[in-house]
């Protein structure tokens, strides 16, 4: 699902029930959705904006369904998630770049980095942002490949942190 403009989801839920379903901005420039996405039982949606276009993802992003950040060669522009989010199958960062404004950005799932046969990611924080000390990131970190994280602030992982050493580095 392609979206272009503020509002054209509407004002409501939105609701991800498909297995394989994205969710994408598209129109250029930057824009925020307030929408509360629900991601549903076995849902792997991806979320994210083409090139040339930024996404910040403000309203809760809720349910057990777990959320993709994936590489893909059209599909780079900046992802931002700013929600107090509590879905919980995870998010896996499998390329692009991903900015976290809240210290439940990435819901309360095991938080996985890179694709072990692949790619990585990038993490970057924004000015005014901590997530450290008692806005510490809490999930599980599963780290499969080496990462960046960028920003003027610190960011701490807080919960269990898990390195596998067989990744290609």
């Amino acid at each position: 699902l392609y979206l272009n403009i503020q509002g054209a989801a509407g004002l409501g839920p939105v609701s991800l029930a498909d297995p394989d379903s994205q969710l994408l901005y598209s129109g250029g420039g930057s824009i925020t959705w307030t929408n509360h996405i629900i991601l549903e039982p076995g849902t792997t949606p991806v979320l994210g904006a083409t090139d040339g276009s930024s996404l910040e993802v403000a309203g809760v992003i809720s349910g057990p369904g777990l959320l993709y950040r994936a590489f893909n060669f059209s599909e780079q522009g900046p992802l931002i998630l700013s929600g107090d989010n509590t879905f919980t199958g995870g998010l896996f960062l499998y390329g692009g770049d991903l900015t976290l404004k809240h210290p439940h950005a990435l819901g309360l799932g095991t938080f996985y980095i890179g694709d072990p046969v692949y790619t990585s990611g990038s993490i970057y924080i924004l000015p005014g942002v901590d997530l450290s000390g008692a806005n510490a990131i809490t999930n599980e970190v599963l780290v499969q490949r080496d990462f960046t994280i960028g920003g003027t602030n610190a960011m701490e992982f807080a919960g269990p942190v898990i390195w596998i050493t067989n990744a290609v580095q």
